[in-house]
């Protein structure tokens, strides 16, 4: 019960940036609005409806902003890395059909400059974050980081403060239960808290 009022307590602190307000950079109100917020349904949540149905809330949730982002991205390639997020690639492809999805690290090695790649890793998952610090190395502007059940337990928590603490990303957005961290070319880093709808 408490877990529960402390996740409504939290959402309801995040409304005002939901829709974008106090969002002073235009990229970032344009990904609040249209990726994160965005309420339209899409043309792959109809293809995908009986294997949402049978998923929880929190991961129909996700699995819709899967959908978005892969769309606004178009990625290259998608690593997925770990057995917690597989249930999110095949939102992943319908959101861009012409991503590759790979389990393996060395599938970034073959890209050029201007081939956009996104690492997605679940916060409870050791191995698979160790394997994403590794691959955050090679972070460019044109790469980003999916970080999901960032507050499952104490130990994804912790997790997922090291992760902010030792990747140099710019721009993150933390929406409760997965982040998303961009590495684009900024002075300073910006930390958005904001809500999936």
């Amino acid at each position: 019960m408490t877990s529960r009022l402390t996740y409504l307590f939290t959402r309801f602190c995040r409304l005002p940036r939901s829709r974008g307000f106090g969002v002073q950079s235009p990229w970032a109100y344009r990904f609040v609005r249209s990726v994160v917020s965005e309420r339209r349904p899409y043309y792959a949540y109809l293809d995908h409806r009986e294997h949402l149905q049978a998923q929880s809330k929190q991961c129909r949730r996700i699995c819709r902003f899967m959908v978005r982002l892969a769309n606004f991205v178009q990625a290259k390639v998608w690593i997925s890395l770990g057995s917690d997020v597989e249930v999110y690639e095949r939102y992943i492809h319908a959101g861009c059909v012409g991503s590759e999805i790979s389990h393996a690290v060395s599938a970034v090695d073959g890209l050029t400059a201007d081939d956009a790649w996104a690492v997605l890793v679940s916060a409870t998952d050791n191995d698979a974050v160790v394997q994403a610090l590794q691959l955050m190395k090679q972070a460019d502007k044109k790469c980003l980081l999916v970080v999901d059940n960032i507050r499952r337990d104490k130990a994804a928590r912790q997790t997922w403060r090291q992760l902010k603490s030792q990747i140099p990303s710019t721009v993150v957005f933390d929406m409760h239960d997965c982040a998303v961290m961009f590495f684009h070319t900024v002075n300073h880093r910006q930390t958005y808290a904001v809500r999936l709808p």
